[in-house]
């Protein structure tokens, strides 16, 4: 199964979120979106992927 990471293409090892998210190297704290779609932080463990999918990878940055 292939996806997109932050439009970067990766084939990952599992079809759950927080397992791919983990084999990325994403470390917290993050905001993750699968096709857009922004996902629940407790809903990371159960949300299943499916080959195509993109998944965009948030993190909070300091400003002023």
């Amino acid at each position: 199964m292939y996806c997109t990471i932050n439009g970067q293409p990766f084939r990952p090892s599992s079809s759950i979120l927080i397992e791919v998210l983990i084999e990325w190297g994403a470390t917290p704290p993050y905001a993750v979106a699968v096709n857009q779609k922004f996902i629940q932080r407790q809903a990371l463990t159960t949300q299943a992927l499916h080959a195509g999918d993109c998944i965009d990878l948030l993190s909070p940055i300091q400003g002023g």
